[in-house]
């Protein structure tokens, strides 16, 4: 292993397989057919607790005085929810899903990293372990790239929504 990483890094060892946007989109589609719990449990997981934490925390905050009021007038649980609880929290739900967009990505490289034979995290180890910057730094361009596409998505969506609630 030393000699093959000495060699690479003197430009001699074995080359780094180059990238291309096609070939990751299959590798990532032929992942998440052969081991989608290893790729989506950690993303899942991590997302999951942030938007529990945080959509708690949302729903307590609804006046008390609002939800007596509903109650008074003979509303059950679910009637409360629906039309008082869920809409005041609509602007947090939406905060949280954009935090969740990036934590997301952590998620599923994290799997990458411990699983894949292909994709852009194993790009990233390879990268790493063969001393190759451009394949790095070429796979955290799309990284953030896909990224930040995701987050402006749910940023419109956010503005749409902005003047209902």
């Amino acid at each position: 292993i030393f000699t093959e990483s000495f060699l690479s890094f003197l430009g001699l060892g074995v080359q780094a397989p180059m990238p291309s946007l096609g070939s990751l989109a299959n590798a990532a589609r032929e992942g998440l057919q052969s081991y989608p719990y290893k790729l989506v449990f950690p993303a899942l997981m991590i997302c999951l607790i942030i938007t529990v934490i945080s959509a708690l925390q949302g729903f307590q905050s609804v006046e008390r005085d609002k939800i007596d009021l509903l109650r008074s007038m003979g509303a059950g649980k679910g009637k409360i929810f629906m039309k008082l609880v869920l809409p005041a929290n609509i602007p947090n739900i939406l905060s949280i899903l954009k935090i969740n967009v990036g934590l997301s990505w952590v998620g599923t490289i994290m799997g990458e990293y411990l699983v894949s034979r292909e994709g852009l995290g194993y790009l990233l180890v390879y990268g790493g372990q063969v001393f190759k910057l451009d394949l790095v730094m070429a796979s955290t361009l799309i990284l953030c790239v896909l990224a930040t596409a995701m987050y402006l998505v749910v940023a419109l969506l956010e503005k749409i929504t902005e003047k209902y609630f």
